[in-house]
């Protein structure tokens, strides 16, 4: 298995990382290594909650320079993946970016990464979920048009499989190929754990993650993509239509191969300790009866009229 968050070998140089790393003062070259594959340039700021993170530090006692992506659930607070923070992190966020090359988008400094305490244990990529700040706790601009906070998921919230769902990145947009400039999107469907733990490697993924994807391959998250959203959309109750964040990008085997769907982890799992850390909790009008035979959620019949 290996994480979205980017290899060596596949590491490219990005405009806008390495401006922030001028500023930064830091030596060493930062490259990139991410992009969403069998996705679409996305509308500017459709998928307002996404943010940028270009990351400097230790990793597994390598100097290092990275990017991931993440999701803005306040002012104050991102989640993006554990295994994108390293010792002694440094870097930038950037909210409200859309077009890398434009400049458009407001910068922060990187403050505190906080791992989940069980990061990778009791085995590989459990808990992979993290939350950061900007520096000297900035709050992050929001203009509910630009950038705007995602949803957390209420406890009571389920989504069926087969429902289609979104993930937004920067980026490879193929498993040996080149970073997107422009934020990219792709729809995925959820898998039941059963079909998912079919296919060889994936036997004991833990019950905090989520499989989405397809069985032929050809739509996925990929490298740099670690820690981004991966959005699903409310199809019942007063909140009908809103997104909430029902994973984040951790791992997988390539991208978008036949049989290895992309690896996610479970928002809902870890309601708990995002609220210890943050204060913050979902809405309850998010909490709602599910849609469809299984009580869960399923996509949105835009054809059926409201009662």
């Amino acid at each position: 298995a290996e994480n979205r968050q980017g290899a060596n070998s596949y590491k490219k140089s990005n405009a806008a990382n390495e401006a922030a790393l001028i500023a930064e003062a830091v030596e060493e070259e930062c490259t990139d290594s991410v992009k969403v594959v069998g996705g679409e340039d996305a509308d500017a700021h459709a998928w307002p909650w996404q943010v940028y993170l270009s990351i400097c530090g230790t990793f597994y006692g390598m100097m290092e320079c990275n990017v991931c992506g993440g999701s803005l659930i306040s002012d104050k607070w991102i989640v993006t993946a554990a295994h994108c923070v390293p010792n002694a992190p440094r870097g930038r966020i950037l909210v409200g970016a859309h077009d890398l090359n434009d400049n458009n988008y407001f910068s922060y400094t990187l403050g505190e990464m906080k791992k989940h305490p069980r990061w990778n244990f009791p085995g590989r990529f459990e808990n992979d979920i993290a939350l950061t700040q900007a520096a000297n706790e900035e709050n992050f601009y929001i203009d509910w048009s630009v950038s705007t906070p995602i949803c957390l998921p209420h406890a009571d919230n389920c989504f069926s499989p087969e429902t289609t769902c979104v993930v937004t990145g920067w980026g490879l947009t193929a498993e040996r190929g080149s970073l997107a400039d422009v934020l990219q999107v792709v729809g995925v469907k959820l898998m039941s754990r059963e079909q998912c733990t079919s296919f060889t490697g994936y036997e004991r993924i833990a019950d905090t993650m989520i499989c989405a994807g397809f069985t032929q391959g050809s739509h996925d998250a990929c490298s740099g993509d670690s820690g981004g959203p991966l959005v699903c959309r409310m199809s019942a109750g007063p909140a009908k239509g809103a997104w909430v964040l029902h994973g984040i990008v951790s791992w997988g085997y390539g991208c978008a191969r036949p049989n290895s769907p992309g690896i996610y982890t479970h928002v809902q799992s870890y309601l708990d300790w995002i609220k210890q850390m943050t204060e913050l909790e979902p809405d309850e009008i998010l909490k709602v009866e599910g849609s469809s035979p299984d009580g869960c959620m399923t996509d949105i019949d835009y054809s059926r009229s409201e009662e």
